[in-house]
């Protein structure tokens, strides 16, 4: 193998300067790419798609909850208390918005009922859209600001080509084809010629692309998934890295971490366990 053929990859930036430090004092050559510059790592594609997962199942707190954050004058604390309201009742973050925003005066403790309201009214008139071309401008009067983000037209394209064919199919199936089309790089611009050097990216940044052997460090439970996140996203973003490996694929976890301020605990060293999604696949 060359050096090229070889593939680490990271859930997190942060994770890999431990491993990039022992590399380097090993004189290995490397490409270091942790920093995810695409055109689908803005904030304002993350709350289009994440109003698209709405609209797909109201059910998604993870993509109701980043709808209410760009929601204006919403904040974190009403967010907080809607979730308290959501875990209180045992309903959907997004069933604790239509309790707040049908009878505002009954929850006077939630702190922004009005803009709750506001933002239940909007998405409703979203979840009622049946043409896809009308779909993306819809939601980007909320967001004027991201008009013109590269991620957001690249979608709003893909949603217009779909155009003519709501009889067929419906919402979930665009936007899961869309997905499936952005992990395979369709929309990413590959490199003709690699430096003869060990790539070293996060799973984000490496879409479109494929190594002979695939090393997957860091595999820790509490780093992947991790506390943040959609779990089905962070399921498929590492099976979406394992499938980057054309001859060869490591992955590997740590028991036991003493590196930088991301393993540890006020000092000391942190019992690890393994990733469930490593259990899931029998590792």
């Amino acid at each position: 193998f060359q050096w090229r053929d070889v593939l680490i990859l990271f859930s997190e930036g942060q994770i890999a300067e431990d491993y990039i430090t022992a590399l380097r004092d090993r004189a290995i050559p490397l490409d270091v790419r942790l920093k995810v510059t695409g055109p689908f790592d803005s904030e304002c594609f993350a709350w289009v798609l994440a109003t698209c997962r709405l609209l797909v199942d109201q059910a998604d707190n993870m993509a109701v909850r980043l709808c209410l954050e760009y929601w204006p004058n919403v904040g974190a604390e009403t967010i907080r208390q809607l979730r308290s309201l959501s875990i209180e009742r045992k309903k959907s973050l997004w069933q604790a918005v239509e309790i707040v925003a049908k009878n505002p005066d009954a929850h006077r403790s939630i702190a922004r009922r009005r803009s709750v309201s506001e933002f239940h009214a909007a998405m409703t008139k979203l979840l009622a859209l049946r043409e896809f071309k009308e779909m993306v401008p819809a939601k980007l009067k909320n967001l004027p600001d991201c008009v013109d983000d590269p991620g957001v037209k690249i979608l709003e394209a893909y949603f217009s080509e779909q155009g003519g064919k709501e009889a067929a199919m419906g919402i979930r199936e665009v936007l899961g084809n869309f997905e499936n089309e952005r992990e395979s790089g369709r929309f990413d611009v590959t490199e003709e010629e690699l430096p003869d050097k060990v790539r070293v990216m996060t799973m984000h940044s490496a879409k479109g692309l494929e190594a002979e052997v695939v090393l997957l460090p860091a595999l820790e439970d509490d780093l992947m998934p991790g506390e943040r996140g959609n779990l089905e996203e962070r399921r498929r973003l590492l099976y979406v890295s394992v499938t980057r490996a054309k001859r060869m694929l490591i992955m590997s976890w740590a028991s036991q971490r003493t590196g930088r301020e991301i393993h540890r605990t006020g000092g000391r060293m942190l019992g690890k366990k393994r990733s469930r999604f490593l259990k899931e696949m029998g590792e």
